[in-house]
């Protein structure tokens, strides 16, 4: 009777590595396509950048990367990976996620100095013109609404 306790609890043991380890496989890996960061492996994010139609599993220096070469970093100034929605539920995006982004936007050098908007992450006319990172803040001030 002991002989068949212990080869129940080997068997459970075995079945639940067995189920673990399926759940484990079933994470996309690196360039493979994502709804969401969860359905990436660990150390990936889901990236959907401007102008494509899904999003695909990378590394968050990846994913950079490809916002930085995007038109839309040249034009609106969408040049970090961001997520705006709850972390791991939805795939991030290609934002402004300094004003120093914005500054390499098309858009802000036709209109103006150009700030980013927390809420939405979008440049936005108004604020200081962007500066280098620890150099005091300065400029002229603009009020006028966003694009």
């Amino acid at each position: 009777m002991h002989q068949i306790g212990r080869t129940s609890t080997t068997s459970a043991a075995f079945l639940i590595a067995l189920v673990l380890g399926a759940l484990l496989a079933c994470k996309k890996g690196d360039g493979e396509e994502c709804q969401r960061t969860t359905d990436c492996k660990s150390e990936l994010i889901c990236l959907s950048p401007p102008g494509s139609s899904g999003g695909k599993c990378m590394t968050m220096t990846k994913a950079n990367a490809e916002c930085e070469a995007n038109d839309y970093c040249k034009s609106s100034g969408f040049c970090i990976a961001l997520s705006m929605g709850k972390p791991g539920e939805v795939p991030m995006y290609c934002g402004a996620g300094l004003d120093q982004h914005c500054a390499k936007a098309k858009v802000c050098a036709e209109k103006g100095l150009c700030k980013v908007d927390d809420a939405t992450k979008k440049c936005v006319a108004g604020g200081s013109a962007p500066s280098a990172p620890g150099a005091p803040a300065g400029g002229a001030k603009d009020d006028d609404k966003g694009w």
